[in-house]
């Protein structure tokens, strides 16, 4: 049997993995980069017992013309995962729609589909999870759905589960409130600067500013303290989408990407998209700006949201 594994949800992965492994009785391997033995996935093993292998990164390691046939004739399972196939592919089709493959696709859910899978695992784990704390639990990590975004960042259930894991054990037998979200969960930087990155790499330096204005707009720390955290934050982002680019350009594989930088696939993803958006002269240029803003923020009296407006308009 062969299954082929699509999408960026590596969370929802794993978890069919396991459920495969289960109820075949069967052993998990994983098969590493590289060339691909044929004849160990094709033959059985001493004792008889059931394997399930996995290959990830599959299409420009396996021809179906020529590897497929030995791979349906042998006695395991295998699992084939790939993030996403060009389409415009004759081999693309050709595994899509091979009568003997079976094709699932594993996205992070969004929305309203995003509280149901959370509440849902908080089932799963048994602890009580009401839907308020669930939609606040979840716009601690996440920002708000919003249809101007360029790219939505996608949740990573795995960081949702193991936030939920630590509340269930704060909690101790009882309800999840907003306050121990509060007191537990680290609010990711990230959400507040998603739209900036957006807004420029959409080339709009009107809802750039607008972005701006609302993250300055929170009174909870001084406009300095403010221009340091997300001036930070914004290199980090700037630095990523170059690391990216880097990347794509040297047609490295997904796998081979993060094991480099210790992503998750969802913000490779992200970072892959953004990463089409600008050209690498503009990202250098604006990395070496913050990193000026940086210095002079810590050195001098420099009101620093002005100048982080200045670099965002050049870049925009």
């Amino acid at each position: 049997m062969i299954y082929l594994f699509l999408g960026t949800d590596d969370f929802s992965k794993r978890a069919r993995l396991q459920e495969l492994a289960r109820g075949l009785g069967a052993e998990i391997v994983r098969v590493g980069e590289g060339s691909i033995d044929l004849g160990q996935l094709a033959e059985p093993t001493l004792f008889g017992g059931a394997r399930l292998f996995v290959i990830e990164n599959f299409s420009t390691r396996l021809d179906p013309e020529i590897d497929l046939p030995p791979l349906l004739a042998g006695p395991h399972t295998i699992v084939l995962v790939e993030q996403a196939m060009d389409k415009r592919k004759k081999t693309t089709a050709q595994w899509l729609k091979h009568p003997d493959i079976t094709v699932q696709e594993f996205n992070p859910p969004q929305g309203k589909d995003l509280q149901k899978w959370l509440l849902s695992r908080a089932k799963e784990l048994g602890t009580t999870l009401p839907p308020g704390t669930a939609d606040y639990l979840i716009a601690a990590v996440l920002p708000p759905p919003s249809t101007s975004r360029f790219v939505e960042p996608m949740a990573d259930l795995s960081q949702l589960d193991n936030e939920l894991r630590k509340l269930q054990a704060y909690a101790d037998g009882q309800a999840i409130t907003p306050a121990m979200v509060d007191a537990l969960v680290s609010r990711n930087a990230d959400v507040e600067t998603w739209d900036i990155v957006n807004a420029l790499a959409d080339r709009n330096m009107k809802k750039a500013f607008v972005a701006l204005e609302q993250f300055f707009g929170d009174a909870s720390a001084d406009e300095k303290s403010k221009t340091i955290q997300l001036n930070s934050v914004l290199a980090d982002q700037f630095r990523s989408i170059l690391i990216a680019q880097d990347f794509v350009k040297q047609r490295a594989p997904d796998s081979h990407i993060l094991e480099h930088t210790g992503w998750k696939s969802g913000r490779l993803f992200i970072m892959k998209k953004l990463a089409g958006k600008f050209k690498p002269g503009q990202l250098i240029s604006v990395l070496d700006k913050l990193e000026r803003l940086d210095i002079e923020l810590k050195s001098t009296t420099t009101p620093g949201q002005v100048i982080l407006q200045l670099i965002a308009a050049q870049l925009a």
